[in-house]
């Protein structure tokens, strides 16, 4: 299987009018930057022709697009000039095509915040499932090690894509950080969610799941706040708090969203 093809026009800066900036469109004359993007429409067309017009590309193809990539420092490091443009959603079109091992890599590096929710996302759903699935299973008590220890590991996760590298004490200090107590008080709350399946034999095991999906939720959501948005601790926490009330309250919901 031949991997798909992207063309990429750069140095769409350059097209006339030159002093329209292509990354500046609010602070631009209306009818000179449509003057530019018509050009630049222009390029991605004949780029496209051309390379439609090679039998061995034509199949291939699946995206073309304009960007800037103009980038310039002083002596001393600071930036002097920065008219990049639409390399997000060049970053996008690549995060698309690109195999899921791959996917991860391209957020990490390029930073671009909604592929990194996206992913963050898509992996705090997916932990919060398995919680869910370990907790439903009939053996009380034997679930609270797997279950901390996923929802630690999908900290660690959601910061390594944030680009932090994160180990399992320092999962465990964040979730401390939300009020979440790692150690005795967090093994007895577990222990009492587990030990639902011995009072309640069989719906047990349902309130038992919903609550485990309910709190790594929780952790996930508040984990994508702190590491890709750069909100406080304490913002965190209350989110965290909200989320694990609302997904507690209305499971349907909290599930039909995962």
């Amino acid at each position: 299987m031949r991997p798909p093809l992207i063309g990429v026009a750069t140095h769409c800066d350059l097209l006339e009018p030159k002093r329209a900036d292509l990354h500046l469109p609010e602070s631009q004359d209306p009818a000179e930057l449509q003057e530019k993007l018509r050009h630049v429409e222009a390029v991605e067309r004949q780029l496209r022709e051309k390379l439609r017009s090679r039998p061995e590309l034509r199949g291939e193809l699946v995206s073309v697009l304009g960007v800037s990539t103009y980038l310039s420092w002083r002596p001393d490091g600071s930036i002097r000039s920065d008219e990049r443009w639409r390399l997000g959603e060049l970053a996008q079109v690549l995060f698309r095509e690109l195999p899921e091992q791959g996917r991860l890599v391209l957020a990490r590096v390029t930073r671009v915040r909604t592929l990194q929710e996206e992913l963050a996302t898509t992996l705090t759903r997916a932990m919060a499932s398995l919680c869910m699935g370990v907790a439903v299973v009939p053996i009380p008590v034997a679930d609270i090690i797997p279950i901390t220890s996923a929802q630690l590991s999908l900290i660690a996760g959601i910061g390594w894509i944030s680009g932090r590298q994160l180990d399992l004490k320092a999962s465990g200090e964040f979730l401390t950080a939300l009020g979440v107590n790692v150690g005795a008080a967090f093994a007895l709350r577990e222990a009492a969610r587990a030990l639902v399946k011995f009072v309640f034999p069989g719906a047990g095991n349902v309130v038992s799941g919903a609550v485990a999906f309910a709190g790594t939720l929780a952790i996930g959501t508040a984990a994508r706040a702190y590491f890709l948005r750069g909100v406080s601790a304490e913002e965190a926490h209350r989110l965290y708090q909200a989320t694990r009330s609302s997904a507690e309250a209305h499971p349907e919901h909290a599930l039909s969203e995962g």
